[in-house]
């Protein structure tokens, strides 16, 4: 289980495991041909989780690219997002735990308003709930120290577009 978390960490170098499943399918196009046939394997399956899910700490491990739950057209703006990634920001805690003159320093995205933007444009796409629960500093707290969180039940099912295919 180790060795596999370990592969899934460095795809994209996004550093996620269960959240990669989640992710929209733009987010394959820059991989290497191992993770792009790895995953492509997985595509046999359809995996999907409740759009009713309750908040919890899982939220701020939601990647913040290529994600269906949170939208913002400015993530997918490749200067962005590359630094972003480099910088090892790559969930949404990273960025809403973090203010933004300090996401500018480790990102080296100069400009706040761009930051702003983006980060508004994510917020926006949060129910209530969300967004209630990820401005609770106690949670937040409890996120960056690393508090055991139970991650949202995924549904796996065979995909059957895939096994019309022969």
């Amino acid at each position: 289980m180790e060795t596999a978390i370990a592969l899934l960490w460095r795809v994209g170098g996004m550093r996620l495991d269960k959240h990669l499943f989640q992710l929209q399918d733009d987010f394959w196009a820059d991989l290497t041909s191992f993770y792009k046939s790895t995953m492509e394997a997985w595509k046999v399956f359809t995996i999907s989780r409740s759009s009713d899910e309750p908040a919890g700490l899982w939220l701020f491990e939601e990647p913040i690219f290529f994600n269906s739950l949170l939208q913002s057209r400015l993530m997918s703006v490749h200067s962005l997002h590359s630094r972003l990634i480099a910088a090892g920001c790559t969930k949404l805690g990273h960025v809403l735990s973090s203010k933004i003159e300090e996401l500018s320093e480790r990102t080296g995205v100069k400009s706040l308003r761009l930051l702003k933007k983006a980060i508004s444009e994510i917020r926006q796409s949060l129910n209530e709930d969300y967004e209630a629960f990820l401005n609770d500093p106690i949670k937040v707290d409890q996120w960056r120290k690393g508090v055991p969180y139970d991650f949202p039940s995924l549904t796996v099912t065979i995909s059957m577009v895939e096994c019309g295919r022969g």
